[in-house]
């Protein structure tokens, strides 16, 4: 009876320690997974003094990593990085240069990297070139009404361009962009400044230093100006059989300044009389423009009137009373 005690005993034992191990080896499958690839782009570091890296030529790199389920699941590109260290490579082609991962679950002993693809990768670096240009700023916009901008004062007044040859060739101008507040017509403040193509687009691959400048654009009141056509002045007329054939004055419009509201009231600037009493032929003469009223001439330079005389044709006797009759149809 002992004896068959200790068998069962021994039975349930190794039992037990069957689905012990059985438990362990379940959750040791459940708990790894397949390696997990990342692919993600290969970054630079240490890039040597007077060279330009173009990040547009590196490739992307496949990380393959092995480790838990609950560990894999929750990396992505964010938690590992490939770069290249360029510390030792020169200006021209560098084909040979290692491919280097960081992860933090690596490092932790989290996770294992099974492969980097590629683990070389060939390095291209090319001379920077340092071009100096002047600072213009952009036109803020339109002015309030009844105001003008001052010239912009734009400190420093130039700045350097960084970047290879072609990039660093193509900008044409540095422009800043200043902006109005919305709380103060004057515009006093720092800005960034964009470099910019012959056709006014934005050239990215390039490096402004330094890349802001402070711009001071002060604001003046004007008056409100509106053009005005110059209607000459025509007093008495020539004497029979002449009359006035047409009357041509240049310039035809002038320019006056004044309160927006007398400006709204006027529509012609008057002259000088001219006086064409006795007049038998063409008449030119030079003439001083008259303001309307509350207005002022931006040019009060004078005008020249030319006025076309011709001779009246008098009509025929009869041929008025009597008009043509059309002859009669005998169909």
């Amino acid at each position: 009876m002992l004896s068959r005690l200790r068998e069962n005993f021994g039975y349930k034992m190794l039992a037990l320690l069957f689905a012990i191990g059985l438990h362990y080896y379940v959750t040791s499958l459940d708990n790894h997974n397949e390696p997990k690839p990342i692919t993600i782009p290969l970054t630079v570091q240490s890039v040597p003094a007077g060279a330009i890296f173009d990040p547009n030529s590196a490739p992307n790199v496949t990380v393959t990593l092995s480790g838990s389920n609950d560990v894999l699941d929750r990396l992505s590109g964010a938690n590992v990085t490939a770069f290249a260290d360029l510390s030792g490579c020169k200006i021209g082609s560098n084909p040979g240069v290692h491919v280097q991962v960081r992860c933090p679950d690596v490092e932790n002993g989290n996770v294992t990297i099974d492969e980097i693809s590629p683990s070389i990768v060939p390095i291209s670096l090319t001379s920077m070139v340092r071009r100096s240009l002047t600072l213009s700023a952009a036109e803020p916009g339109a002015a309030p009404a009844g105001y003008a901008y001052r010239t912009p004062i734009i400190t420093p007044q130039t700045s350097d361009i960084l970047g290879d040859k072609t990039s660093v060739g193509s900008v044409s101008q540095l422009v800043v962009k200043a902006e109005a507040s919305s709380s103060s017509s004057t515009i006093d403040g720092d800005y960034q400044i964009v470099p910019l193509d012959s056709s006014g687009q934005e050239v990215t691959t390039v490096t402004v230093v330094p890349p802001m400048a402070h711009v001071k654009i002060g604001i003046i009141r004007v008056p409100a100006m509106k053009v005005l056509v110059v209607s000459p002045t025509i007093v008495n007329s020539p004497p029979f059989p002449y009359k006035i054939a047409s009357v041509q004055v240049k310039p035809e419009s002038l320019v006056v300044s004044g309160r927006p509201e007398t400006l709204n009231e006027v529509g012609t600037i008057s002259t000088a009389a001219i006086d064409v009493s006795g007049a038998v032929s063409d008449i030119q003469k030079q003439v001083l423009p008259i303001a309307p009223p509350g207005t002022t001439l931006s040019d009060s330079s004078p005008v020249t009137v030319t006025v076309h005389i011709v001779t009246e044709q008098p009509e025929e006797p009869g041929t008025a009373a009597h008009p043509a009759v059309p002859p009669a149809n005998h169909n």
